[in-house]
């Protein structure tokens, strides 16, 4: 949203490319070392995959659901703000309607796990809040942004107390609004070991189904709890950080070969 206030619907020119594929290319690569080795540890293939996606939302990768639904609103995203003709307002306003069929479809309809749907509000949220930036940063300072946070704190314990699944949407809304405030009171210091988890963070969570899964599987079953989690971080990183420099690398190597 950012992108596009600055340069308008020319952002979106290339937007496959630089936005979906970039999620999509290393989900692929990565169910393909989980499937090869998942065959090895299992001697089998679970040749049915495809239709526990389907009418379970069981993904290949385990728990790899924010892959699809996030390229699913990355293409709402497109197709809403590709029109010249909607004012910016009737955009966001469609964006809302699309996310609150998606979870219809997803809750009531295909009746997927939670994770699926529950968070989702939190995409046309942050597109909110990047349009009203200006006017809300003028109204949320000093003692209303503290009161702000406060509120949407208790509003959000209140909420997760129903026990109701529907209200759990906005609390995944507001945690987003609360988490910006809370930047905006106070400079957090950026160590450089949060730098680096952030530049692998998408690549962590690609992997870390893959060693939870694996580290407990056939062949190696570690018992020790604290071990097995020792093991499951450690080999998260190290593997994120192998694919991400190898991703890097190629698309360097590409941008390369495409100036000359």
């Amino acid at each position: 949203m950012s992108s596009y206030i600055q340069k308008g619907i020319i952002y979106l020119n290339g937007f496959w490319r630089k936005r979906i594929w970039h999620i999509v290319n290393p989900f692929l690569i990565v169910t393909f070392l989980y499937l090869l080795m998942n065959y090895f540890d299992q001697n089998s293939f679970n040749s049915g995959m495809l239709t526990d996606l389907i009418s379970e939302g069981i993904t290949p990768l385990p728990y790899s659901w924010f892959v699809f639904t996030i390229v699913v609103f990355y293409t709402f995203f497109y197709c809403v703000f590709r029109s010249a003709n909607l004012d910016i307002n009737w955009k966001i306003i469609c964006l809302l309607l699309l996310t609150v069929l998606y979870i219809l479809t997803i809750k009531n309809i295909l009746d997927y796990d939670r994770a699926w749907w529950v968070s989702v509000l939190g995409f046309p949220m942050g597109i909110i809040y990047k349009f009203y930036q200006k006017a809300l940063t003028g109204i949320l300072t000093g003692i209303y942004r503290i009161s702000g946070i406060i509120a949407l704190s208790v509003l959000c314990v209140c909420l997760i107390l129903t026990k109701n699944e529907w209200l759990y949407i906005f609390v995944y809304a507001f945690i987003p609004v609360i988490t910006i405030l809370l930047f905006n009171c106070v400079e957090m210091p950026k160590p450089r070991f949060i730098s680096f988890l952030g530049n692998i963070s998408y690549e962590i969570y690609l992997f870390h189904g893959v060693w939870i899964v694996l580290l407990r599987g056939n062949h190696i079953f570690i018992i020790s709890n604290i071990l097995y989690v020792l093991a499951v971080f450690s080999l998260t990183i190290v593997t994120s950080y192998l694919l991400n420099i190898s991703l890097n690398k190629k698309k360097s190597l590409h941008e390369n070969t495409s100036s000359r």
